[in-house]
């Protein structure tokens, strides 16, 4: 237990915090004392509503960490002025996608002195709907973006790792305090499908599979039948064959676009008409893949480049490769901030790339030796992000004649 004296100490240096610095108040005296404030708020104490200096200020200017300390202590003394428009602020700050959210202004990261990171910002949001709108839609998806941020099952930071903890641990305690004891009836139009039974926490997982032939050509209902406590999560997915061997391009969340060029020759990789590429035997020649983002960011993103037959890969990497050297910049695995791809492999028939985190306009390089003459099928590159499929991309097929 903490001695009085030392608490109610606490308590009077959070309450003066600032209050003797002279000159103007910049954002990271607001960040201090908007932490002050909602910390005098969790101990039940009243504060003296700093914030309305705040519209003195413009509010659009503040980060997002700032506003969501904020919210719910103007919510619960009753500014309902103030905490509409802090609500309004968050909400403009926050980009949806169909399984997450995530802050859509970035640039906050200069702001050291005070531990920012987009990722402690959400966990502070995340708090404050708990707090202030408990059920409000975005609340999951905050969850899981969350989750999300970790990197090998850990977050970056102990600031991150701390408020994320706090706020999933309320998220927990509102959405999954019951233990599942459920049973789940399945239908799929008129079809029963099954039916399956949860007892207890466990990474149990049921599965139906439907032929698409049954699938029919009109629309029909899918209905979930759910009886008795716990929460249920499910996950649909159409598994399916091309009938030919020509794709177009696919926008899905991103878009990818392919290209080659010869190393030694402007006229080794000539593109004679849309996705159609003529190489010259034994060129050496250089894939570029480019990546358009449209989310602000997409996380555990997967890049998979089926490469032509008739060609073969030239590793870079080795001491004997006649590939170009990379710059030692392009030696790190990974770009500012974790975006770029960190891992790849080589196989016999596409390169694989991996990346935590992807915004805005990527490209990928790796180089090739066209080897065996004839004419091939040039599979689509495609990208997915794994942990949110309705979130991917593909360019569009094509051919290659090595001559």
């Amino acid at each position: 237990k903490v001695p009085s004296s030392i608490w109610q100490g606490s308590l009077a240096n959070l309450e003066s915090l600032g209050d003797s610095e002279q000159g103007a108040r910049d954002l990271n005296y607001w960040t201090l004392r908007a932490f002050a404030d909602n910390l005098l708020y969790q101990a039940g104490l009243g504060t003296k509503a700093h914030y309305k200096g705040l519209r003195d200020e413009d509010w659009r200017q503040l980060p997002l960490d700032i506003l969501a300390w904020y919210w719910p202590v103007a919510s619960r003394q009753g500014d309902l002025d103030s905490a509409r428009e802090l609500r309004r602020q968050i909400l403009y700050r926050l980009d949806e996608g169909a399984g997450e959210a995530w802050e859509s202004d970035w640039g906050w990261e200069v702001r050291s002195a005070c531990l920012y990171s987009s990722t402690r910002s959400l966990a502070l949001v995340l708090s404050a709907f708990l707090e202030v709108e408990p059920r409000h839609q975005l609340v999951p998806k905050l969850a899981q973006s969350l989750l999300k941020r970790r990197k090998r099952g850990y977050w970056s930071t102990t600031q991150e790792t701390a408020w994320s903890a706090l706020a999933l641990k309320r998220y927990f305690d509102l959405y999954e305090s019951q233990e599942p004891d459920f049973q789940v009836d399945l239908w799929l139009g008129e079809r029963y499908m099954g039916q399956g039974t949860f007892e207890g926490r466990s990474g149990q997982a049921l599965s139906w599979r439907v032929p698409t032939s049954q699938l029919g050509s009109e629309t029909q209902a899918l209905l979930l039948k759910k009886e008795g406590p716990g929460r249920l999560y499910y996950h649909l997915r159409l598994d399916y064959a091309l009938a030919g061997m020509e794709q177009g391009p696919l926008q899905a969340g991103m878009a990818l676009w392919r290209t080659f060029q010869g190393l030694d020759d402007p006229q080794d990789a000539i593109e004679v008409s849309p996705n159609r590429w003529r190489f010259a035997e034994g060129a050496r020649l250089k894939c570029i893949v480019r990546i358009e983002v449209y989310a602000r960011r997409c996380d555990q993103v997967m890049l998979e480049v089926p490469i032509p037959a008739g060609t073969e890969f030239i590793d870079q990497r080795l001491a004997v490769s006649d590939a170009p050297r990379p710059a030692a910049e392009e030696e790190c695995c990974c770009l500012p901030y974790g975006w770029g791809f960190e891992r790849q492999n080589l196989r016999a028939h596409q390169v694989e790339a991996f990346s935590w985190s992807l915004c805005s306009s990527q490209e990928y390089v790796f180089y090739l030796r066209a080897t065996a003459p004839g004419e091939y099928i040039l599979p689509p590159a495609q990208a997915h992000a794994m942990y949110a499929p309705e979130l991917r991309g593909r360019s569009a097929s094509g051919r290659v004649v090595v001559e």
